[in-house]
């Protein structure tokens, strides 16, 4: 048989802190254990979750519900394998067993323990020599890349070294400006300004309006949420945005002290601090200042939900320069909507080199 499969046998509290080997089980966290089962080199897959597969050489653990395949290397070289395995992933959803958490069997395999097709020996180091140097872009974007035939790998993953990485790199060089702007911003500015007078007195905290869940749609209007501060958007509405870029909004639940100025959305459950007196820039900087994020955190109650809202009567507005401000500000929104128009270009490539 080409490909041998094996299922491991521990169980999850056989995990340990500071084991000797790689632990792997049905997450995408190695573990550690005292003990391993394997060694060699394999392709390993989790038996639940995304099904996504890893390569390891060496001695490792694996749990009962996770499987490790590798080849004779007659036909199939076990490096290759995981990169086919990598690439075609999303097969696995298509033979796994249970609705509520889908999970794999040996008979989920037999997709790829029957393919007979395989490129010659010679033609799979070919591919594996012309895409190891660019491992880790390949196993990013493995969907747009062909592993048939040593052409076809030379040309997709030149196009993704020509196109792709060099705006990987420019969004890279641009966050890292943008870390340096935070870092100004808040610890040589923000945190060396004094008291000036109470927050509340300048700003209104305009709280969100919360929806009931048959009003959430699959796409639309984003619905902005504590995570949505974090960029990461689940929920959209059929209603038009009520909050856009620059507004400063906060969190006083769930994760009390996120703080955003690049949302547009409809808002549901965070504050949208506006004023007539202070400038958005001074709003920003009041609130990323430690003394404030202090002053949350004390304000902040609860077990399982924490809750601050206490925390708008007691944070303080500082005596700030607004045009400092605003330039902070404006330069972190500017930084914003490059990355993003950037990430959206990617995104269109991404679909366009797909093989």
């Amino acid at each position: 048989m080409a490909i041998i499969i094996k299922t491991g046998k521990s169980n999850t509290e056989d995990a340990k802190t500071d084991g000797d080997y790689l632990f792997f089980d049905r997450s995408q966290i190695v573990k550690k254990s005292n003990k391993y089962l394997f060694e060699g080199e394999y392709t390993i897959v989790p038996g639940e979750g995304n099904f996504e597969p890893k390569y390891y050489k060496g001695k490792f653990d694996l749990h009962q519900r996770a499987y490790c395949l590798r080849s004779d290397n007659l036909s199939i070289i076990t490096k290759y394998l995981f990169w086919f395995l990598r690439k075609n992933q999303n097969i696995f959803s298509k033979y796994s067993v249970g609705s509520t958490v889908p999970s794999l069997r040996l008979s989920s395999f037999d997709w790829i323990i029957h393919k007979k097709d395989w490129p010659s020996l010679i033609e799979q180091q070919n591919i594996i020599d012309i895409i190891e140097p660019k491992e880790d872009l390949f196993l990013k974007y493995s969907k747009c890349v062909r592993i048939d035939s040593l052409e076809n790998a030379k040309t997709d993953i030149q196009n993704i070294i020509d196109i792709i990485e060099p705006i990987e790199n420019l969004i890279s060089t641009i966050n890292c400006w943008k870390t340096k702007i935070n870092f100004l911003s808040k610890d040589h500015y923000a945190n060396r300004l004094k008291y000036n007078s109470q927050l509340i007195d300048h700003v209104n905290f305009v709280k969100g309006k919360s929806l009931s869940s048959n009003e959430f749609k699959t796409f639309g209007t984003p619905f902005l949420d504590v995570k949505s501060l974090l960029g990461s958007i689940t929920k959209y509405v059929d209603v038009p945005p009520n909050t856009f870029y620059g507004d400063i909004l906060l969190s006083l639940d769930g994760t009390p002290g996120r703080v955003s100025y690049a949302n547009e959305g409809y808002n549901g459950y965070v504050y949208n601090l506006q004023s007539n007196v202070i400038s958005k820039g001074q709003i920003y900087i009041d609130l990323i200042a430690k003394v404030n994020q202090d002053i949350i955190q004390m304000c902040s109650k609860g077990t399982t939900i924490k809750h601050a809202s206490s925390a708008k009567e007691k944070m303080i507005h500082l005596k700030s320069d607004p045009y400092v401000c605003d330039t902070f500000l404006e330069s972190l929104i500017l930084i914003s909507k490059i990355t993003g128009k950037l990430e959206q270009l990617k995104t269109s490539l991404i679909n366009l080199l797909v093989k």
